[in-house]
């Protein structure tokens, strides 16, 4: 847990029906290698975080940003694989 980065995050709006209204998607570059054990489960590798993810400082801000909305709206949060 200490050692955890974010690598890819996503916020999904949902419909009582099941039907997605909403979507947003982050790839991120962590800054560090992704170990394989961690790519083995999300099946994302180093260089392709590296050469296609964005910085993680500012994705961070980005998705807290989002998070925050959400929460201010009053809509349901669900997080999944989360520490």
């Amino acid at each position: 847990v200490e050692t955890d980065r974010i690598v890819t995050a996503a916020l999904v709006r949902l419909e009582p029906d099941g039907t997605v209204t909403e979507q947003r998607t982050w790839l991120l570059d962590p800054g560090v290698a992704i170990p394989e054990q961690a790519s083995a489960i999300h099946g994302i590798g180093t260089d392709h975080a590296r050469k296609h993810g964005a910085r993680a400082a500012s994705a961070v801000e980005e998705i807290a940003h989002a998070v925050a909305g959400v929460l201010r709206s009053g809509v349901p949060l669900v997080v999944m694989n989360a520490r």
